[in-house]
């Protein structure tokens, strides 16, 4: 994955649409574009509860994802929105496991993301992605 390509982004929130489905915003850092992708209700809490830095009684999917990365001496670099197809996003989510092995795991961009937060990797959307579905932002928030 070419670095030069990607486009780091942050969560600018979770949001729902007309129609009462939940949307995760991501906003370009350091720059005016967001990409809304339509996820689903548990994801969207999960994603809520990351970005309130809160923590449940016990852990969630996500939190075992990332328990177990650190079981096996892996550590998550990154995640990337890096497709859209047939109006579907896709993710990777990239490790390190051990001194050199790199591992890229399909992902749905919103269990990414969800991990990400969780784990403090930074979060990508590569340019042909953003530049085919980014929109420059206009909510002043």
């Amino acid at each position: 994955m070419d670095i030069e390509n990607l486009i780091e982004v942050v969560v600018n929130k979770v949001t729902f649409n007309i129609s009462e489905s939940p949307v995760v915003v991501l906003l370009e850092k350091g720059g005016s574009r967001t990409l809304s992708i339509w996820i689903g209700s548990a994801e969207a809490a999960s994603i809520a509860i990351a970005l309130k830095g809160e923590k449940t009684s016990r852990p969630v999917a996500h939190d075992l994802f990332c328990q177990l990365a650190e079981a096996l001496d892996a550590r998550i670099i990154m995640v990337v929105v890096n497709n859209l197809s047939d109006n579907v996003f896709y993710a990777r989510i990239i490790l390190a496991q051990g001194e050199n092995k790199i591992l890229s795991l399909d992902s749905r961009p919103s269990d990414a993301i969800a991990i990400a937060l969780r784990s403090g990797a930074r979060i990508y959307v590569t340019r042909e992605v953003m530049d085919k579905s980014g929109l420059n932002k206009i909510d002043p928030q």
